[in-house]
């Protein structure tokens, strides 16, 4: 190989055999015959400098390398000037558009292939391609049409007659890497129907976006400005009315620049894709979607409905883009709302459908529109998300918990409080959408920014007291709250569908018992007054509760005067059996935080902090205090028994900084320190139950049973179950017990259950 210079013109010369100039092409050249000239020159170059690298040193492959690169740069100058010359040598006649629309549109056609050797991968043509037997450098042929088009920004220039271009795709080596069931069309790649569609005209963009609900296609890759819609063009099929709306209305302007446009774009819609619009459209009437249509049925902007795989609960999301993938599925991207505990910010998701056999009602896909939707579907979603709504500064409520192994629910109860969970733990917010659903999570999707087309907030403040019922319904099914009997935190499923209202509530005292799994708390009425207490000691206790039901004292201003200082606080000592501690908090309408001897550790360190802990939720949460085995840190001590001593102090500090209600158990009357005597505000001995009482928490119990649950006349058997000698708790573990037995038989409550289960 050498090169020379020859005044302006540089010459390639490869074994002297074939020689290409830089000057215009002869008179009388064909195109095709330069490009012939060009392909086999390069190619020769390739193989022969190839033979040369293999047997030559590392110095020589340098050079050789060079050399061959600057050959190849040459050429591309020669393919250029050829490029910019090439009008002048071969007319490039215009495809001829149907008569109806001259010079309105027109069609191009598009080559793509992964094949290197090739070099005309996206390349553009006017006329349709051809396979050029024998023209390829390895085995295969090479696809390609008579009269290319170099620019197609510079040739659309001087046709500014045309509103649309047509592309015809067509694939000259098949791509073999685009294997992954989920891999999606992308503008890069040839698309799905092999035919997309420009905007070219400035008069038929603007009508557009005139009429446009969403983006109306992908930036073009080969033009700026310009958007590109693959066919069957669901952009259309979505704003088809819109369109012929506003070209019957052009049709009475005189001098109209949209006029031509649009009847140009709908003429060749109706022609090409009408009948397939019109099949869609009546499928979708009817309730039901096949794969042909699939990727039609969703449109940027709406909400879309996901259903869990496992749970089967109900999601809602705005849909931002659906994507056809290269099996006949589709992939959705979207978004909806996450909870930090101030404000309501947008998190994306993804979700995917999978190709369907056959047409299958809407409602089966793993993710579809709200559009179709039942009625009893969307007021769910709402009635939902106003439930989240409501709780977002903080909740109390009764909660139905379903157990994962028996599928049986029991009820426990939730202070609802995202606002305090997360500034006691470090993460982002509360999450719509897990990883083993049809919604996931995005990776970094916390951030979010609308497009001209979004009307939805970006974000949305707490403060606001009431959002509008679209905004309701994508609110997260999940939220967080502590657990006031496991003492933990935990995330808890909003779950709309209907359950049974688990019987064994009903032996609690329990009266919010709710179909759903979260229910607004109903207090106990009168809860104090089933205690088994003397009138007197009622009154007393109904006295001091009932004053902290209402932060109003109407009693005058010196009673106010008097209470004030310690109002804050009441100290109740309990001693006798349990059950107390619970009813005060019913009557008081608080919830109950119950500290147990076993929370706390056993160093001074480990007590203190969770004492803290439990301190900051409880006055924060307005509760009362149940410590159970209150004499285990406050009871007699020694002299000189330092270490109790200190407890001691731990606890007293803790118990002087509530505020609101604390109870002290114990087992036994007179144990508590006398140094503490003097903080108690008032102390009850409940003594064991009599035969009475017991046939009355019989009777009690067994009343919320009869007919659903409970297929006997217990009353004929209430003396000789009260003859036991048993606690209220022991009364209803023996009921509980009795509904396993009877449950693992599958057969209603009888009073024989009862008497085995107490047997036990």
């Amino acid at each position: 190989m050498d090169f020379s210079q020859s005044g302006t013109r540089t010459v390639l010369a490869v074994d002297g055999k074939h020689r290409v100039t830089s000057g215009p092409p002869k008179q009388g050249i064909s195109h095709d015959a330069h490009s012939q000239d060009f392909a086999t020159l390069l190619g020769l170059l390739v193989k022969q400098n190839l033979r040369k690298v293999s047997s030559n040193s590392s110095q020589t492959i340098t050079a050789m390398m060079k050399s061959l690169l600057e050959a190849i740069h040459a050429l591309q100058d020669q393919v250029d000037i050829l490029g910019k010359s090439l009008k002048e040598v071969i007319p490039q006649p215009s495809p001829k558009p149907p008569p109806s629309q001259q010079a309105q549109y027109i069609v191009l056609h598009q080559v793509f292939c992964d094949q290197s050797d090739h070099c005309h991968n996206k390349a553009v043509y006017e006329d349709a391609p051809r396979y050029d037997v024998g023209s390829g450098w390895g085995f295969n042929d090479i696809l390609k049409g008579q009269v290319p088009i170099f620019n197609v920004g510079t040739y659309l220039s001087q046709r500014s007659a045309i509103h649309f271009v047509v592309f015809k795709e067509y694939s000259c080596v098949a791509d073999n890497l685009k294997t992954k069931e989920r891999e999606i069309h992308s503008a890069e790649s040839i698309s799905e129907r092999q035919e997309r569609l420009w905007l070219v005209s400035r008069p038929l963009r603007e009508a557009t976006r005139m009429v446009a609900k969403f983006k109306p296609g992908n930036q073009s890759a080969m033009l700026a400005n310009i958007e590109q819609m693959d066919a069957p063009y669901n952009f259309f099929f979505h704003h088809h009315q819109r369109f012929s709306e506003l070209a019957t209305a052009e049709r009475a302007v005189a001098g109209s620049s949209y006029r031509d446009g649009l009847e140009s774009l709908l003429s060749f819609l109706d022609h090409n894709y009408g009948a397939e619009y019109k099949g869609a459209k009546a499928m979708f009437d009817q309730g039901r979607v096949s794969t042909v249509h699939l990727n039609k049925l969703f449109r940027p902007g709406q909400i879309v409905v996901a259903t869990h795989q496992k749970t089967g609960q109900l999601r809602a999301g705005i849909l931002d883009d659906c994507r056809l993938t290269i099996t006949g599925g589709v992939v959705l991207r979207g978004w909806s709302w996450n909870y930090d505990g101030k404000q309501l910010r947008r998190a994306t998701w993804s979700g995917a459908i999978d190709a369907i056999a056959t047409n299958c009602p809407i409602i089966d896909l793993a993710i579809y529109p709200l559009d179709f939707a039942s009625d009893e579907t969307k007021a769910a979603l709402e009635d939902r998300g106003a439930r989240f709504w409501r709780a977002r500064h903080g909740q109390y409520v009764s909660y139905n918990r379903r157990d994962e192994k028996d599928g049986h629910y029991t009820v426990t109860r939730l202070m609802v409080d995202v606002p305090t969970y997360f500034q006691l733990h470090a993460c982002d917010s509360v999450k719509v959408f897990g990883d083993d659903e049809a919604f996931k999570s995005d990776p970094g999707g916390s951030s979010y920014e609308s497009s001209v087309y979004d009307d939805w907030p970006v974000s949305i403040d707490n403060s606001q007291a009431q959002i509008r019922r679209e905004m309701l319904m994508l609110l997260p099914p999940n939220t967080v709250g502590y657990d006031m009997h496991q003492k933990k935190w935990g995330q808890f499923s909003l779950v709309i569908a209907k359950h049974p209202v688990p019987p064994l509530s009903l032996l609690t005292n329990e009266v919010a018992v709710s179909v759903d799994d979260f229910s607004d708390m109903v207090w106990g009425q009168h809860s104090i007054d089933k205690l088994f207490l003397d009138r007197k000691k009622k009154d007393i206790l109904l006295g001091f509760v009932g004053s902290r039901k209402t932060t109003t004292v109407e009693y005058g201003p010196h009673v106010v005067d008097l209470i004030k200082g310690k109002e804050e606080l009441l100290i109740i000592h309990l001693h006798g059996p349990p059950g107390a501690g619970k009813t005060i908090a019913e009557d008081a309408e608080r919830p109950l935080f119950t500290i147990h001897s076993g929370h706390m550790g056993m160093n001074l360190e480990e007590i203190e902090a969770y004492l803290d802990s439990v301190l900051q939720l409880a006055n924060k949460w307005d509760c009362v205090l149940l410590v159970n085995e209150a004499d285990a840190f406050l009871g007699a001590r020694d002299e000189g028994d330092f270490r109790n001593a200190a407890v001691m102090s731990v606890f007293l500090r803790f118990i002087t900084q509530a505020s609101g209600i604390v109870v002290l158990s114990t087992s036994r009357v007179a144990t508590l320190d006398q140094t503490f005597q003097s903080h108690i505000n008032f102390s009850i001995t409940l003594g064991d139950l009599t035969r009475e009482n017991r046939r009355q928490i019989w009777d009690n119990l067994l009343v919320k049973l009869i007919g659903n649950y409970y297929e006997d006349d217990y009353k004929e058997t209430l003396d000789e179950l009260a003859a036991k000698n048993m606690s209220g708790r022991q009364i209803r573990n023996a009921v509980a017990r009795a509904f396993a037995l009877a449950r693992q038989q599958g057969d209603m409550l009888k009073t024989e259950h009862i008497f085995e289960a107490m047997a036990v």
